[in-house]
C-alpha cells in the first residue's frame, strides 16, 4: 500500500530529532516489507539522538490534529470507550 505519510529510508536518515520524534510517536505500523524495515531504523536513530524528553514530548504533542479534533467533538467518556478494546489487547500481551 502506498502511503504518502510514511517516510522513506532516505528521509529517516536526514531527519532531525524533532521529525523523528513525531514519526516515532504518530506513525502507524508499516504495511509493506520496506516500511517494516524503516521503523526499526527510525527508532534506532531517534534513540541515538537522545530519544524522547519531556520538553520534546510537549512540543510535538500527544495526538496531533486528529486527537484535538476528537476531543473537541466528543466527551471524555466517548474517548475512553473508543480506546478500551486496544487497552484490553495491550494488557493481555
Amino acid at each position: 500500500m502506498d502511503r504518502p505519510d510514511f517516510p522513506t529510508m532516505e528521509q529517516v536518515e536526514k531527519a532531525d530529532r524533532e521529525q523523528l520524534a513525531h514519526w516515532y510517536r504518530f506513525l502507524p505500523s508499516g504495511d509493506t516489507s520496506e516500511q517494516r524495515k524503516i521503523q526499526p531504523r527510525l527508532a534506532e536513530r531517534f534513540q541515538k539522538m537522545g530519544g524522547m524528553t519531556p520538553d520534546l514530548s510537549k512540543k510535538i504533542g500527544f495526538g496531533g490534529e486528529w486527537f484535538s479534533g476528537f476531543l473537541n467533538a466528543h466527551t471524555l467518556e466517548e474517548l475512553l470507550e473508543s480506546v478500551k478494546p486496544n487497552l484490553r489487547n495491550a494488557l493481555r500481551t
